[in-house]
């Protein structure tokens, strides 16, 4: 078995209450194993030792915090296809035509998200002529202004 190099090796951080919070480099949590911040609860088969000049570490696959981190509670807006259609009733922000698809104003190549106030309906005509632009480079202008519906 070939080991990887240690910076290409992810740990998993759990929380206190085991909830997965993310994923890690080796090298961000060795510090935290190093001062009793973490415990191990699950290495690789077989071990690999991370060495230094005064040390070997075992290196985990997954941690988890000894004192639980207190995250808040984020609503995630779940904006889907069918949502943005009812939404824009089925009428397509850049033409006013029937709409059977959607589009993102901000395209999510450039970090467009899936938003109430970035997501329109739209013709298939009109989503493939803006294709990967923003409606100003396209040379369109939207009919209204996204928003988020009362309902949702």
């Amino acid at each position: 078995m070939t080991v990887p190099p240690i910076d290409a090796i992810s740990v998993i951080v759990r929380n206190a209450d085991n909830a997965v919070l993310h994923r890690r480099p080796f090298r961000d949590v060795v510090a935290n194993l190093l001062e009793n911040k973490v415990w191990m609860i699950a290495g690789f088969d077989p071990p690999i030792i991370a060495h230094s000049v005064s040390m070997q570490v075992e290196v985990p696959r997954e941690v988890i915090l000894r004192e639980y981190v207190y995250r808040p509670y984020v609503e995630r807006e779940h904006t889907t296809r069918e949502k943005v259609l009812r939404r824009d009733k089925h009428l397509c922000a850049y033409c006013g035509e029937h709409a059977d698809t959607w589009d993102h104003v901000m395209p999510q190549s450039r970090g467009g998200g899936n938003t109430w106030f970035n997501c329109v309906a739209a013709c298939g005509p009109c989503n493939w002529d803006k294709g990967d632009l923003t409606p100003e480079e396209a040379g369109i202008r939207l009919l209204w202004e996204p928003y988020r519906p009362a309902w949702a």
